[in-house]
């Protein structure tokens, strides 16, 4: 479901913002790389540090929420932005 909504949230802001600002196809391909996990390491740094005091929190559901969000939105800018 996240990841669906990461596409869908992806495809809205092709309509918003239609020009990438990175131009180099080897940008783009890191970007698609790099993006989810880097967004991933951060929610998970970041539920770690909430888990201290608040025990429902888990960071691994965290991690893999940011994951599969920020690769559906990377991958649909990806496919359809102009370059």
């Amino acid at each position: 479901m996240v990841f669906v909504i990461g596409c869908v949230l992806g495809g809205v802001s092709v309509f918003v913002v239609q020009h990438s600002l990175l131009s180099l196809p080897a940008l783009r391909v890191i970007n698609l790389l790099a993006a989810p996990l880097f967004s991933a390491f951060l929610s998970k740094a970041i539920a770690t540090r909430r888990s201290e005091t608040n025990a429902n929190i888990i960071p691994r559901n965290h991690f893999w929420q940011a994951f599969w969000f920020t690769l559906g939105l990377v991958m649909v800018r990806f496919a359809y932005v102009e370059h």
